[in-house]
C-alpha cells in the first residue's frame, strides 16, 4: 500500500528537509494525487525500482530521483504527460532552491526519459530508464 508517509520520506531522502525543499515536495506530491493514470502508485513503484537498482547511499539532494519526482508534473491538453513541459517545470521549480546545475541536471533526466533511451555514456539517465522500465512491468502493471 502507498502511503503519504512513505512518499514524503522518500521526497526528504531525495531533497532534503528544509522548509523550501518541503513545500516544493507537497506541492508535486498533489500533483501525483491528481493524476489519475500514474498516480501515487507510479510514483512509489519507480521510486521503489530505482532503490533496488542502484546501492544505498545517494546524497540529497539526489537529481535521479528529484527526475522521478518531476516526470509526470506537466499534461498536455490530452491529458498525456509533456515531458519537456515537466522538464521546464523541474528546472523552474528548483533553480531557485538549488545551484542552476542541479536544477539543469534534474530537467535534463526528465527529457532523456522522454527521449525513449539515454546516451550510451549516460549512466544517471540508463539508472533512470532501468527504473521506469521496471516500475513498468508486468508485475507494476497486474
Amino acid at each position: 500500500m502507498v502511503t503519504v508517509f512513505a512518499l514524503m520520506d522518500a521526497w526528504v531522502a531525495a531533497a532534503g528537509r528544509t522548509d523550501p525543499w518541503l513545500s516544493l515536495g507537497l506541492d508535486l506530491m498533489d500533483g501525483w494525487q491528481a493524476d489519475p493514470v500514474a498516480g501515487q502508485k507510479h510514483l512509489a513503484a519507480v521510486l521503489s525500482s530505482l532503490g533496488s537498482l542502484r546501492p544505498p547511499g545517494a546524497v540529497a539532494p539526489d537529481p535521479v530521483a528529484l527526475a522521478v519526482w518531476f516526470h509526470h508534473s506537466r499534461r498536455d491538453g490530452m491529458g498525456r504527460t509533456d515531458l519537456d513541459a515537466s522538464a521546464s517545470a523541474a528546472y523552474e521549480a528548483l533553480s531557485g532552491l538549488t545551484e542552476p546545475a542541479l536544477a539543469h541536471e534534474v530537467a535534463r533526466l526528465v527529457r532523456v526519459l522522454g527521449a525513449g533511451h539515454p546516451e550510451p555514456g549516460d549512466l544517471a539517465g540508463k539508472l533512470l530508464h532501468a527504473a521506469h522500465r521496471a516500475a513498468m512491468g508486468p508485475s507494476h502493471l497486474a
